[in-house]
């Protein structure tokens, strides 16, 4: 019986521990690059290392641990009717809300309390507060939270921040002693633990006297109000109006877009300025840089865990059918590719050695002498470069049928006959995670819908074949892409700028990253609340700075559209069934 790795093991541990920790059953918990976060019944982790390093793992249970522990004890709507309305006096409140959560489930759990003092020890490390030598402002939110947490719980703040600590001390403590009895007893009440936070950050003079317009209403109670009231303001009408529009019109391709951005004059998609960066790509009208809303509910899986290995099995038979009525094509095709690559390794012996391989040539030498041959020789080792080949697939809903069939088919020739001649394979696919924004957008529109909010939906970035895994134990992934389901949009610059990431981190000489697409990327609920060209520029941006600037080997086949004006190393084919031998061609070309 197959054993689960030791890291999904600890995946599993950990999702467990959480969920009790929080007491929800129903919490979501994943393990993917990026921010660690919490949203609703999702959750997000920092993906484990793989040799479970004790400092690493613990500085992932920390973050668990966190985010259970703020699952469970504290109220979002309690917190913002208290919270201050000047933004350095909310960052001091929030750190103290956290001392408090922390604080409940750390007082008798020592194991707790370890992995969030190695949060907090990193953190610290990274705000640079070892080499810090004089008090500033933006220093007391944090000086706050580790001297009020150390006279709660007696838990000394790490050795990272303590000089910095220490420079506050004279200044927070003889206030803090006054309160400290008060906010001690309220630990297990929210409402009045704010209050008394309050109480002491006025005491502080870092207290806003305005009151945060938080503190007078209740926020369930804004939902409520008749929109004809007299009393609400004009901004507060056109925000509800332009929400109710956006929920009117979700299915029109123009949705939110602005009047003004209707009567803009056309502009030249092929205008990317000289300067945009690879993570920024500049904006068509303002310049703005490109964003996404939030990263929280992005996601990089593994192809085996959006499937189980049953149905996997079957759409891998599907996709074996599918090869065998192309067997007379793909075969040709896949040993011309493997005879041109391994002609390019030249191979050359050592001879004369004492140990190796015996060189029957010389046999009768060592009867002749046996205490003088030396029969033996080696392979000298060959000058091929180190090459690795990642293809990266759309998996979009357009591709669906024959175009992400032949695909799939492709995939599986190249990673087989490459991985014969030595060159590593790397398969990727991109697509989102819903339809028309996802979680995103509904976090866009619970937060009133703000103007150009930038890309509005869930990446969804899935790992078919890592290039260490051999394709005999990742062929069956390859059928995901046949799955019912899998393919909804695509956001091409993110996804090219993901595999680029990854081979940049690749030790090979030489990396080569082939997109395969049909077309332009297509997001209907960020072309709606931007500009109808927003992901094209990012794509055309990310593109160019590759192509001018980045080591990795650049190619892109388009099925059934130009891409040319895209890439510049580019073909279309009009007929999805030429993809295959129009992969091996343009390999092929690589290795001339």
């Amino acid at each position: 019986m197959d054993r689960q790795p030791p890291v999904d093991n600890f995946c599993h541990a950990t999702a467990g521990t959480m969920r009790a920790i929080a007491q929800d059953n129903h919490l979501a918990v994943s393990f993917a690059d990026g921010k660690a976060g919490i949203a609703g019944h999702d959750a997000r982790l920092p993906v484990p290392p793989t040799d479970l390093a004790h400092d690493r793992v613990t500085r992932v249970r920390g973050e668990a641990d966190g985010m259970a522990l703020r699952l469970r004890h504290h109220d979002a709507m309690i917190h913002n009717r208290h919270q201050p309305g000047t933004p350095s006096a909310r960052a001091a409140f929030d750190a103290l809300e956290t001392v408090r959560v922390e604080s409940l489930g750390s007082r008798h759990r020592i194991g707790i309390a370890h992995n969030l003092a190695a949060v907090r020890d990193v953190y610290c490390r990274a705000q640079g507060y070892e080499a810090v030598v004089e008090r500033a402002d933006d220093q007391l939110p944090d000086a706050l939270g580790l001297l009020v947490r150390e006279a709660l719980t007696g838990e000394a703040p790490p050795i990272s921040a303590r000089t910095m600590a220490n420079l506050w001390r004279p200044l927070i403590e003889p206030r803090l002693q006054a309160t400290l009895d008060s906010l001690r007893s309220t630990l297990n009440d929210q409402t009045q633990f704010a209050e008394q936070v309050r109480s002491f950050l006025s005491a502080l003079d870092f207290l806003d006297d305005e009151p945060n317009e938080l503190t007078t209403t209740d926020p369930g109670e804004d939902e409520m109000e008749d929109p004809a009231d007299p009393g609400q303001s004009e901004d507060e009408g056109n925000e509800q109006a332009q929400e109710q529009a956006l929920e009117d019109g979700a299915d029109s391709d123009l949705g939110d877009v602005d009047a003004d951005e209707l009567n803009m004059e056309a502009i030249d998609e092929d205008e990317i300025p000289e300067d945009a960066s690879l993570i920024n790509a500049s904006h068509n009208d303002s310049q703005r840089p490109y964003n996404a809303y939030t990263d929280l509910f992005d996601e990089i899986v593994r192809a085996e865990d959006l499937c189980d290995t049953e149905e996997l099995g079957r759409l891998r038979g599907r996709l074996d059918d599918r090869l065998a009525q192309f067997a007379s094509v793909i075969g040709p095709l896949a040993n011309r590719l493997q005879r041109k690559l391994l002609a390019r390794q030249q191979f050359a012996w050592r001879f004369e050695l004492e140990e190796g391989q015996l060189n029957t040539a010389v046999l009768a030498q060592v009867v002749a002498n046996p205490t003088d041959a030396r029969p033996f020789m080696e392979e000298i080792e060959t000058d091929f470069r180190d090459t690795i080949v990642s293809l990266l697939i759309d998996n979009s809903g357009s591709m669906r049928g024959r175009p992400i069939t032949v695909a799939a088919m492709s995939a599986d020739i190249l990673a087989r006959t490459l991985e014969r001649c030595g060159v590593k394979v790397e398969i990727l696919g991109f697509t989102t995670g819903a339809w028309k924004g996802g979680k995103s957008r509904e976090k866009w529109l619970s937060d009133n819908t703000p103007t150009a909010p930038g890309r509005l939906n869930d990446l969804r970035h899935i790992i078919y074949k890592p290039a260490s895994v051999p394709w005999r134990r990742a062929k069956n992934n390859l059928g995901l892409m046949l799955r019912e389901g899998i393919l909804k949009e695509n956001i091409d610059g993110e996804a090219v700028l993901w595999a680029h990431q990854r081979l940049l981190q690749r030790p090979e000489q030489r990396r080569v990253l082939m997109v395969i697409s049909d077309g332009a990327p297509v997001d209907d609920s960020t072309l709606s609340a931007n500009s109808d060209n927003y992901l094209i520029r990012h794509l055309k941006g990310v593109i160019k700075n590759i192509e001018a600037e980045s080591p990795i080997e650049l190619i892109a086949i388009g099925i059934g559209h130009d891409v040319t004006h895209y890439y510049q190393r580019a073909i279309t084919i009009d007929d999805a069934e030429q993809l295959g031998g129009t992969i091996m061609d343009e390999l092929s070309a690589l290795f001339d």
